[in-house]
């Protein structure tokens, strides 16, 4: 079962997707676990997703996974950090 227009909030982007699961011969008293949204959607803190949230296809619709490769790579962000010399406290002798 797939619902469209699915508000997932302000903590995601894009912040609606569609949201799907399968239905189960037990409804309504089985679980519909587990459930998919689209594979555009990322977290707007740059987190990566956690369990139970899988970057899956389901049913012909692309997953995270799917998104990301065909995405063009990502060039390595520059290393930050303090250059220290001798005349800096930090350093001994």
């Amino acid at each position: 079962m797939f619902v469209e227009c699915v508000d997932i909030g302000p903590k995601y982007a894009p912040s609606t997707t569609w949201m799907a699961g399968h239905l189960v011969p037990t409804v309504p008293y089985g679980d519909v676990y587990p459930l998919f949204i689209g594979g555009d959607v990322k977290r707007v803190d740059g987190q990566p997703f956690v369990a139970p949230i899988s970057p899956v296809s389901f049913q012909g619709r692309a997953g995270a996974a799917d998104i990301a490769a065909l995405e063009p790579p990502r060039p390595a962000a520059p290393k930050r950090g303090k250059e220290i010399s001798k005349g800096d406290p930090l350093v001994k002798g």
